[in-house]
């Protein structure tokens, strides 16, 4: 399907990762010309964010922002 995409597409084709998206190599190979992290590198981030906070809850300290590779 995203190969008859980019074959019909008159202008170059980006596809955003979510799940069941082929690799990267195969999308360049049927002519895909970038490929789109979308919101997860964010939502990735969030997350880590999110655990460093609740350190700081549960110790009452800011060690874990202070000092994040500890």
């Amino acid at each position: 399907m995203i190969a008859r995409l980019v074959q019909l597409a008159p202008l170059p084709v980006n596809i955003m990762v979510t799940q069941g998206i082929p690799e990267i190599r195969d999308l360049a190979r049927v002519g895909v010309r970038r490929v789109s992290l979308g919101p997860w590198p964010m939502m990735a981030a969030m997350c880590l964010i999110g655990q460093a906070a609740a350190g700081v809850a549960a110790s009452k300290q800011y060690g874990t922002f202070l000092q994040p590779n500890a």
